[in-house]
């Protein structure tokens, strides 16, 4: 929840950005659509998504 709020909170700040629910929810569902078929052309199993997740997550921070 506290992901997709702060997306919420990064689209907003767009000044060019559409204020609308379906708007919101369609640039957050991309956001996650993108990290999902990044995380799983890193890893395709059905183990461990979540830590190639995080290791993605950490790898942008540093």
């Amino acid at each position: 929840a506290n992901c997709g709020m702060a997306r919420v909170f990064a689209y907003l700040m767009n000044p060019n950005s559409e204020m609308t629910d379906t708007a919101i929810f369609e640039d957050t569902s991309a956001t996650i659509m993108k990290a999902l078929k990044e995380t799983h052309q890193i890893n395709s199993s059905k183990t461990d998504i979540s830590k190639t997740a995080f290791e993605i997550a950490l790898n942008q921070l540093i």
